[in-house]
């Protein structure tokens, strides 16, 4: 398995939109509205960025985002990891660690020291490789939020 960025893979634009809209968008949420978001993170710039873990024949596995804010209410906690998404038939093979890890380097190359996320599923997971909650619910849907620091390269920001 490799994690690589969507940017560079073009062809798995069509299967991320559609996990991406299928396990995350709001009911009567325009698809197109959600690959065109995807569609601004091809490029080579450090942030935001879209991950893609795919197995050793090219088979993508899961999917990973690197993003501005996503509480409308606090729009200073960035970078947001978000829509960490694995495949059902990839699951417990360690996917979903490996997505959340290239993220958290992403950023931190990215010069972000602390990361958040929102967990919308399994905090507890989250919680095992290092995160800390910092608000119990937040958000329309109440959810936990999250952070945790990572090691920042400050001359990329």
């Amino acid at each position: 398995m490799k994690v690589v960025r969507l940017a560079t893979r073009a062809d798995l634009l069509p299967v991320v939109s559609r996990w991406v809209v299928e396990a995350f968008a709001e009911p009567g949420t325009a698809s197109d509205a959600r690959v065109d978001a995807l569609r601004e993170m091809f490029s080579e710039k450090p942030y935001p960025f879209s991950l893609v873990a795919i197995d050793d024949d090219g088979v993508p596995m899961g999917c990973v985002h690197g993003v501005e804010s996503e509480l409308d209410d606090r729009p200073e906690l960035e970078p947001f990891v978000a829509a960490l998404y694995v495949e059902p038939r990839f699951r417990g093979r360690g996917v979903g660690g490996e997505l959340l890890a290239a993220a958290e380097r992403e950023c931190g190359a990215a010069g972000f020291g602390e990361v958040y996320l929102c967990a919308w599923n399994e905090p507890g997971w989250y919680v095992r490789r290092g995160w800390r909650v910092i608000a119990e619910r937040v958000g329309e849907r109440g959810v936990p939020l999250m952070s945790k620091r990572v090691a920042a390269d400050r001359s990329s920001r």
